[in-house]
């Protein structure tokens, strides 16, 4: 893959071109993967207006984690005008066409009432599912919902179970989440060494509430 360099040197302009002629020849996948090129600006000049437009091409053509990606942007307003009732309308595509991030992303719209009524036992149910479909965010946000009692009853076990498989999948939230839980010996034994740890990998991740916790704990990042 050029665009990881997996199995081949790694080339993020041939990617793109590679990308554009898969989408040119009604490739929808091939249309979302050049979309999320544009919006991060890899391998070519950062447009997040004609990463919209690849989103939908690929989104209309039936590729369920371009329909997400739109969602998105108009989630964020980044390309395009901020519109709830559309972000909410693409999330839904996204996790009915099997994008389990689709579904944790919608289960948050229910969880905050933004673009939907709020429905706390519905976010539960869509952030198992984005868990269940590897999603690590979700992961993470189902923890919280079992940490804090949110439509669920607490289980600070299954919250910690939760938070280390985010933090595993790569969710540095979820790093942070878990290191506060065993900073206070909540679900799991005490251990402050290992709570230190869990927030320095949270604060290597990007997570600022990660790099507060390390610094609180006699670190520095």
């Amino acid at each position: 893959m050029y665009e990881s360099g997996r199995g081949v040197e790694k080339d993020e302009a041939r990617a793109v071109a590679l990308y554009r002629r898969a989408c040119d020849g009604g490739d929808a996948h091939g249309c979302g993967d050049l979309g999320f090129l544009y919006e991060t600006g890899r391998g070519v000049e950062r447009e997040e207006a004609r990463a919209v437009a690849l989103y939908a091409q690929a989104c209309d053509g039936g590729d369920a984690h371009g329909c997400g990606n739109l969602g998105f942007l108009y989630e964020t307003g980044r390309g395009v005008e901020k519109d709830e009732s559309r972000t909410f309308a693409l999330y839904k595509r996204a996790c009915d066409g099997g994008d389990a991030h689709g579904c944790g992303n919608l289960g948050f719209l229910y969880e905050t009432g933004k673009g939907a009524e709020k429905d706390v036992a519905r976010a539960v149910a869509l952030y198992k599912q984005a868990c269940d479909g590897a999603d690590a965010h979700g992961c993470g946000n189902l923890g919280f919902m079992y940490a804090q009692a949110l439509g669920v009853a607490r289980d600070e076990v299954r919250a910690v179970a939760l938070y280390k498989q985010a933090c595993e999948g790569g969710e540095a939230h979820g790093c942070f989440n878990l290191g506060t839980m065993v900073e206070g010996g909540n679900g799991v034994a005490k251990d402050e060494p290992r709570a230190a740890a869990l927030f320095k990998q949270a604060c290597e991740g990007g997570d600022a509430t990660g790099c507060a916790g390390f610094k609180r704990l006699g670190q520095s990042p």
